[in-house]
């Protein structure tokens, strides 16, 4: 069975409590999801410090309008090997600060929290399987 770790950074918990239960119904190929949870930017660079994330659903606007983009950015000066994979997942999509557009390499997909489906979320999981 290969386990598969997740980091959801989002302020809003329902984000990461149906996002868990989504990837809880996946049955691919003996892939075991676990789904961890961090409220604000602080939060996911700590536990990004503690552990490896296959990976990682970052939404940009949290405790500040750019706090997202800190995240990704600190995984990128923080690299694991292999790299976590970065799907950005939010609700408000707008124009990218000039400071951060060099991040935008780094995301392996962008998924608005209002399309996101349970299939979308597996598809994901099971392309980086």
């Amino acid at each position: 069975m290969k386990n598969i770790d997740i980091l959801v950074v989002d302020d809003e918990e329902d984000v990461y409590l149906s996002t868990k239960l989504a990837l809880g119904l996946l049955e691919y190929d003996g892939i075991k999801t676990n789904v961890c949870y961090s409220e604000s930017a602080a939060s996911a660079i700590d536990k990004i410090n503690k552990q490896k994330f296959q990976l990682i659903f970052v939404d940009i606007i949290m405790e500040s309008v750019h706090a997202g983009y800190k995240v990704i950015d600190y995984i990128n000066k923080h690299k694991s090997d292999p790299p976590a994979c970065i799907f950005v997942r939010s609700g408000q999509p707008g124009n990218v600060p000039d400071e951060f557009v060099s991040l935008l390499d780094s995301i392996d997909g962008y998924l608005n929290k209002t399309d996101c489906t349970m299939q979308k979320l597996h598809e994901i999981v099971k392309m980086i399987a």
